[in-house]
């Protein structure tokens, strides 16, 4: 990433008051003064002499350009890394040498630190810009908890790296105590706390402003909210649908009282302030800028203000907090996978008492109240009344095929398809199935009194796509049916004088010796075909369909508000994220336990939502 124009002339103009030296040219430096027995002595110098400007990648000039400005600002000498990759680039000029970005962005991040910290009295940054940094850096700390964090830290179990809760809870309540007595340092640190940032970095967060727009994260110092941008951090779905709950990417979440009314007081006696930093102007720190020893003098371990941080996701679901909520009450995404993340749909009232929960536990207090609106999260999760719905939808065009006693091929292959469609859109939402082209229900899949059975789907983990997946007495009740239909469809097409060779009996045959073969199939004349989710979905009216998979984004969000674990949902979801593997030697968990209180929860929800199996040609 190359340093913006902007930038530049900040830049040397910081630099022409600091170190004239740096005006003068290439031409001007004397290369054999240079290189008089230097090349040990000073390797900086020697590395920057080897270069030759005109043939250098423009890549490594902008990163060169960089580093000077770095060393001449903060009066420190060229590092080792930096030397080495500059040999490297002189080393492998004929071919190519390509700098990744990543150090292009962390060097303009500790140059303009070091410009804040070294500039000269009456000389002001560029606000913007180091907004933008400090947004580039959270947002790439975000992605990478959700994509890339440990198994250790997935876990959220108690560990060396975390303050103890004995220790948290200690250091908690009397920061709570500083922070009302005016301690501006202590008021920092609860904040680094639920930014989930390294200790002093939640200085950097900006104040929301009329004129602040290019934002990630955010403190609404007046309503006590903070408030994230997900939409440059995950790549989600696709444009809100109708018939979808309300939804958009800004996740918000209240301060504890104490909390932002000591900021509300801040902003009082600077309103001028842009970021939080701003309003502490002399810079309070603690003595020790990296203990809390003062809160916790008798612990047998460090209680640094990182473990403190650290311990922010374990403590909260040990306060009884879901996953997916503690997640973005304390930012801590480590909680959570990115596949679990995609199909979430947090509402603010799930935030709120979340909230509460966890700063009850640690001895914050109640949170500021948070105003209704939007929920944060997948934009295409169904709204319950669109589930019911699609079901009533799909059983009309049903009923209002059903063949009578002189039936054409025609009718009876009209009202089968109807039925299928029906019983395939019944089956793809009691499992949480994914869309596909054609369903990946077998004859074989539903045995007969089974209370789970297994289905192929994508690969997750161990299991290599085959998952188990509960059957609930209504998906069991409506696999029964479509064979009991299935039974006098074949009955009524040897009444027109159709073979037991004819394709579509060949197949209904292989249904009842339970061969692998798909469940569900429309028919015409000589020809038979296996429906998959588009037959389901083309028959639906727009404001009925599911764009991508709604059923998943249904029940995630179903079962955990149902009050069911991470784990449960997890295992009915077919999540597989390393550190909260299910189907492990590492998973105390009890399949017939779990799939018990997921099929309960679903029956309870068909029920409140007035949705029944459906009868085919079988009259019962």
């Amino acid at each position: 990433m190359p340093f913006h124009s902007e930038q530049l002339t900040e830049l040397n103009d910081f630099l022409a008051r600091v170190t004239p030296i740096l005006a003068l040219t290439h031409d001007d430096l004397d290369p054999d003064l240079a290189m008089q027995g230097i090349k040990t002595e000073f390797p900086g110098w020697s590395a920057l002499c080897s270069l030759q400007a005109t043939s250098v990648p423009e890549n490594v000039l902008e990163y060169l350009g960089g580093e000077i400005a770095h060393c001449a600002v903060s009066g420190g000498n060229l590092r080792e890394s930096s030397i080495k990759i500059l040999k490297s680039a002189a080393k492998h000029l004929k071919t190519s040498f390509v700098l990744p970005e990543e150090i292009h962005t962390k060097l303009q991040r500790k140059t303009f630190e070091a410009i804040r910290k070294h500039r000269p009295k009456g000389w002001t940054a560029d606000e913007n810009l180091e907004r933008q940094h400090f947004s580039g850096y959270y947002r790439n700390h975000i992605f990478s908890e959700i994509n890339f964090a440990r198994s250790e830290d997935r876990k959220a179990t108690q560990n060396l790296a975390m303050q103890t809760p004995s220790d948290f809870f200690a250091s908690t309540r009397l920061l709570r105590r500083d922070v009302e007595q005016g301690d501006m340092a202590a008021l920092f640190l609860c904040l680094d706390l639920l930014v989930g940032v390294p200790p002093g970095m939640s200085r950097k967060v900006p104040i929301l402003l009329p004129e602040i727009s290019d934002w990630v994260i955010v403190i609404d110092v007046v309503a006590g909210i903070i408030k994230t941008d997900f939409s440059t951090i995950i790549a989600r779905a696709k444009a809100p649908l109708a018939g979808c709950i309300p939804s958009n990417f800004i996740a918000c979440r209240p301060l504890p009282i104490f909390l932002a009314e000591a900021l509300r007081q801040a902003y009082m006696n600077n309103s001028r302030a842009q970021t939080l930093g701003d309003l502490d102007s002399e810079q309070h720190l603690f003595a020790n800028k990296n203990r809390t020893h003062h809160y916790n003098p008798h612990s047998n371990i460090i209680p640094s203000r990182s473990r403190l941080i650290a311990a922010r996701g374990a403590i909260a679901l040990q306060a009884g907090v879901n996953r997916a909520a503690a997640a973005h009450i304390v930012a801590d995404f480590q909680l959570i996978g990115n596949a679990q993340n995609h199909y979430i749909v947090i509402s603010r009232e799930e935030i709120s008492l979340g909230a509460a929960k966890f700063y009850d536990h640690i001895g914050w207090g109640a949170p500021v109240p948070l105003e209704a609106g939007p929920a944060t999260g997948s934009v295409i999760m169904p709204e319950r009344q669109t589930i019911m719905r699609r079901h009533a939808n799909l059983a009309a065009q049903v009923s209002d095929t059903h063949p009578g006693k002189k039936y054409s091929i025609l009718g009876l292959a009209t009202y089968h398809a109807n039925y299928a469609n029906l019983c395939g859109a019944t089956l793809e939402l009691m499992t949480a199935a994914r869309a596909t082209n054609v369903l990946r229900f077998t004859a074989a899949t539903f045995p007969s009194g089974a209370s789970y059975t297994s289905i192929l789907d994508k690969k997750v983990g161990l299991l290599d796509g085959h998952s188990p997946v509960p059957i609930s007495p209504f998906l069991a009740e409506q696999v029964r049916l479509w064979l009991a239909h299935c039974r006098c469809l074949d009955q009524r097409l040897a009444r027109k004088n159709w073979l037991t060779t004819h394709p579509v009996r060949q197949h209904i045959q292989r249904i009842f010796t339970g061969e692998a073969v798909p469940l569900l199939f429309h028919f015409q004349e000589q020809q038979l075909e296996f429906i998959g989710s588009h037959h389901i979905e083309q028959t639906l009216p727009p404001e009925l369909r599911h764009k991508g998979d709604g059923a998943r984004h249904f029940w995630e969000n179903t079962l955990r508000v149902a009050g069911l674990s991470s784990p449960d949902i997890n295992r009915f979801m077919r999540h597989e994220t390393i550190g909260l593997e299910n189907f492990s030697s590492t998973s105390d968990g009890t399949l017939a336990d779990a799939f018990a209180r997921i099929t309960s929860v679903q029956q309870k929800t068909l029920l409140e939502l007035g949705i029944f199996p459906v009868i085919g040609l079988a009259k019962r």
